[in-house]
């Protein structure tokens, strides 16, 4: 049983509160999904078009993994970890479950990550693969020369 007290305190917290962080808590716009017309769907294109509906997810995931490498100190980070915080946040800050964040994104967000931000190179672990993949910046909708993605 919780005190009532403790239930003050606890509601209390707020997400700096919870992980140390220095700036306000981070407002995450609602995640739009992408209908697929089946298994034939390529996963790239998949992605591509999610991030294309849904481009603050790059933003926030390249603001968490700055904040992660130079204000905490963190050597190395999975992104599926930052999935999850995502998710996280997400529910925190709305209802209903229309929010779709799949984790078979996650290698394409890392390599594309690591792709904008020369900081963040090698920074999160992926695993070799047979795929290759090297960011289609048209695809994305991305200039990777914009001063924008190392100031996230």
């Amino acid at each position: 049983m919780i005190l009532e007290d403790e239930k003050q305190k606890t509601s209390a917290w707020s997400v700096e509160h919870l992980f140390g962080l220095d700036e306000p808590e981070i407002k995450v716009p609602e995640i739009k999904p992408v209908l697929t017309s089946g298994a034939k769907d390529n996963l790239q294109k998949t992605f591509e078009l999610f991030h294309k509906q849904n481009p603050h997810v790059l933003d926030t995931v390249i603001r968490i993994a700055s904040e992660l490498k130079h204000k905490r100190g963190f050597k190395r980070c999975g992104m599926k970890m930052l999935f999850e915080r995502l998710r996280w946040l997400y529910a925190l800050q709305t209802q209903g479950d229309d929010y779709k964040l799949n984790n078979n994104y996650t290698a394409y967000y890392a390599r594309t990550v690591m792709a904008l931000r020369k900081d963040l190179e090698g920074f999160f672990a992926v695993r070799k693969t047979n795929m290759s993949f090297d960011p289609d910046w048209d695809a994305l909708d991305i200039d990777p020369k914009d001063p924008k993605w190392q100031t996230l």
